[in-house]
């Protein structure tokens, strides 16, 4: 009675979780839902989609910094990376690094992240300026469960130029982890060592749950054999 009850709800989580990923139409972050006043915006943490984007300061970098939403790249001096529509920017600093932009669910939850568009700071001769590659990690209650580089191509863009913005995708794997955190960081590149990057349309599945660990089987097995085990004496007894 017991195993035929576990393997019911076994099926049931694994039936409901290929029906939700079989149904779910992935959101696009683009960021186009943020003011910015025809040029662009700054802060150091901004919302679009439902979801935070909060520059987090290093161990190196003690005092944070802003994020920007660029219009077509409106307001870059030198020229910035630019794909017709508003971007995020992650400016980095010169000599230091290490600054990353954390995206959270707003009001919390977990999240899969299945790809972006990916370009350099600034454009147009200036390779010191921008990061050599991006990390992305992802988290889920504050412990790494998957990470990747995505190396960039250092070709010049920028307004009325070609268009520069890599598009990534991942794999199935990390595409499908649920995270409550994903951190992207900019690895330093030639010259100043500045870090900077830009990001656009993410692909994101905002209603993924996260998957049951192989001990929360175990705990879910053994409560439901305690409840059949209960049920088992509690007939023993009516039948005496």
């Amino acid at each position: 009675m017991a195993r035929t009850i576990i393997s019911t709800l076994l099926s049931i989580i694994l039936i409901s979780t290929f029906w939700r990923d079989a149904t779910a139409a992935p959101l696009v972050i683009d960021f186009e839902d943020v003011p910015t006043g025809g040029t662009f915006v700054s802060a150091p943490s901004l919302v679009s989609q439902g979801f935070n984007f909060a520059r987090s300061p290093s161990i190196v970098n003690p005092f944070g910094g802003l994020l920007y939403v660029h219009l077509d790249g409106v307001g870059c001096s030198p020229i910035c990376a630019a794909n017709g529509t508003q971007t995020m920017m992650q400016p980095g600093n010169f000599n230091l690094g290490g600054d990353k932009i954390h995206m959270t669910k707003a009001g919390g939850g977990t999240f899969a992240l299945a790809g972006f568009d990916a370009a350099e700071q600034y454009t147009g001769g200036f390779p010191e300026y921008s990061a050599a590659s991006i990390d992305v990690e992802w988290y889920f209650n504050s412990v790494l469960i998957g990470g990747t580089s995505v190396i960039r191509d250092f070709i010049w863009d920028g307004p009325g130029g070609v268009v520069d913005f890599q598009s990534v995708a991942f794999n199935s794997a990390l595409a499908s982890l649920a995270a409550d955190l994903i951190v992207f960081r900019g690895i330093t590149g030639a010259g100043n060592g500045n870090d900077g990057y830009q990001v656009d349309n993410l692909l994101v599945d905002d209603d993924v749950a996260a998957a049951p660990t192989p001990a929360s089987l175990s705990l879910l097995a053994l409560g439901v054999f305690a409840v059949a085990s209960g049920r088992s004496k509690m007939r023993g007894r009516a039948s005496l």
